[in-house]
């Protein structure tokens, strides 16, 4: 009997605590497959389960040499910045009827792993059974910001009787202040969608049945051998 099997694209965007920045891994169940679809009691099927797992990594900065012009007020520069994201995979597990599946890969942050988990299951009697596969994957993140920032306030200390000012603008001497942020997590996401395959198991004759069948058959295979009334007649 043909294989029968789900294909199907299973984004995963998971929602992470609101410390940690928004994450981009993405899983997919590429495929669950099964041998076939219908067999007798007592019958083997086996399953094929293909999947992969995305993780991100980006990093960037930037900086701003050129100093603003003064301005009335307060003033902020930021001179220079930088950041880094990364997610790493931790672990992949899977379940489908009592049996289980775990990996851990050993893969850089930003990689992509594919996977492969095949079992069999043995169904010893008439039925209707449903094969649901259940996921989840864990990614360990980190996000670090650097910035350096300037700030000074600016201001007129000379005015005309009307209250205009007059004279130059005054300036403070910039303040230098440096940031570094840095923060990690873990995270479990779910497998989801359409991730059933319905397997029907039928009955195994009857010994009386079986012995009607092959009495029938062993008759048929008789009767075929024997010549034809009109080969007979002839002379």
């Amino acid at each position: 009997m043909a294989r029968s099997s789900i294909g199907a694209l299973i984004l995963l965007p998971l929602a992470i605590g609101s410390a940690a920045p928004s994450h981009a891994a993405r899983a997919t169940v590429d495929r669950f497959d099964a041998s076939t679809l219908e067999v007798r009691a007592g019958g083997v099927v086996d399953f094929d389960v293909r999947f992969t797992v995305a993780t991100d990594r980006h990093a960037g900065g930037g900086s701003n040499p050129t100093e603003p012009a003064p301005e009335e007020g307060h003033q902020e520069w930021l001179v220079n910045w930088y950041h880094d994201y990364g997610e790493q995979l931790v672990v992949v597990s899977f379940a489908a009827m009592g049996q289980s599946f775990e990996v851990r890969p050993s893969v850089a942050a930003g990689a992509t792993y594919a996977g492969q988990w095949t079992f069999s299951v043995t169904f010893p009697s008439p039925g209707r059974y449903d094969v649901d596969l259940a996921g989840q994957w864990e990614t360990r993140g980190w996000s670090t910001y650097s910035a350096e920032t300037a700030s000074r306030g600016c201001w007129y200390d000379e005015f005309d009787d009307e209250g205009q000012a007059v004279g130059g603008l005054r300036c403070d001497w910039w303040q230098w202040s440096y940031e570094d942020n840095v923060e990690s997590w873990d995270d479990w996401g779910g497998f989801a969608g359409p991730s059933r395959l319905s397997v029907v198991v039928t009955a195994v004759p009857e010994p009386a049945t079986a012995a009607l069948w092959a009495a029938g058959l062993g008759w048929l295979a008789w009767r075929a051998g024997q010549p034809s009334p009109r080969a007979r007649r002839q002379p």
